[in-house]
């Protein structure tokens, strides 16, 4: 039997999971996550001479510190090589859905979507808050109803190629009413080539994200014409259901039950207001993984 079962391999998984290892205090522990890929948000897109970071556009020196990592360890690296590089050694099970949590007396029981089994004392879901709801529900698992205040925003992002954009150092904040952020990749330091990643706004995003991607890439397009006519090039579009907590629960984590112990954990818990959702989500793994290391 497992002592822990994490589900979801973004920043609080894969956080959490490696300072439980590293304490030596848990090292029976699993991590489910539903992708065939880690790091939730940190995510890079590669091309042949290309990269660009579509999930989280930027992570500061003050973020990176909180894990432990320098960005020297990354210099020409996209985002996703820091979820790589965390979760070296760690027991991830990637392509592996929960469906299912039943409560089996003083252990959990996971079911996943291809009818695994998997037997553990202790369940932390780090997924984006409704999503782990959904799960608690599928399961008649009760939880605090207050935790169903907490939205997202939504985000559509464009990846670019070609000429007649800005030459904006690294990335420019909100520079029109459409677009959230643009981050030149190639002045960041990971792409050899000229690249942008465009971030619209929430708004921008909310309204459109159900529309086929043609519509949305022409959408773009059009957006992308009106502030800079010059531009001429590629497009290609990524879209994030759970970009960024609207509101806070309070608190670094949640204990939904006990004996055996469920938490939640995450970006929408947060005992810092004024910090990145990245930093909420690091702290919301460094604060569980205290507490775990001295139950």
């Amino acid at each position: 039997m497992t002592k822990l079962i994490i589900i979801g391999a973004g920043i609080t998984g894969l956080t959490l999971a490696r300072e439980l290892i590293k304490s030596g205090q848990n090292n029976s522990l699993c991590i489910l996550e539903k992708s065939r890929g880690l790091g939730g948000r940190l995510a890079t897109r590669r091309g042949e001479s290309t990269r660009f970071d579509h999930g989280i556009p930027e992570i500061t020196p003050a973020e990176l510190a909180l894990l432990g990592i320098s960005r020297g360890d990354f210099p020409t690296e996209g985002a996703t090589s820091i979820a790589k590089h965390m979760a070296r050694d760690l027991p991830v099970e990637k392509n592996t859905r929960a469906i299912e949590l039943r409560s089996r007396g003083s252990h959990w029981e996971v079911i996943t979507e291809c009818g695994k089994s998997i037997i553990g004392e202790t369940i932390i879901l780090t997924a984006p808050l409704p999503q782990a709801l959904e799960l608690l529900k599928k399961s008649a698992i009760a939880y605090a109803h207050e935790l169903e205040t907490i939205h997202y925003e939504m985000a559509i992002v464009a990846l670019l190629e070609g000429s007649g954009l800005p030459t904006v150092h690294a990335i420019t904040r909100n520079p029109d009413s459409d677009f959230l952020s643009i981050v030149n990749e190639h002045e960041k330091g990971i792409s050899s080539q000229p690249a942008w990643t465009l971030t619209f706004s929430p708004e921008w995003s909310r309204t459109r994200f159900e529309w086929s991607e043609e519509d949305i890439r022409d959408a773009a397009l059009s957006a992308l014409k009106r502030k800079w006519p010059s531009f001429a090039g590629s497009i290609e579009i990524k879209k994030w259901r759970y970009s960024k907590p609207i509101g806070h629960f309070p608190g670094s984590f949640f204990k939904v039950a006990s004996k055996p112990d469920l938490y939640l954990a995450g970006d929408a818990f947060c005992k810092k207001p004024e910090e990145t959702n990245f930093s909420n989500a690091i702290r919301s793994a460094l604060e569980l993984s205290s507490l775990l290391q001295n139950k």
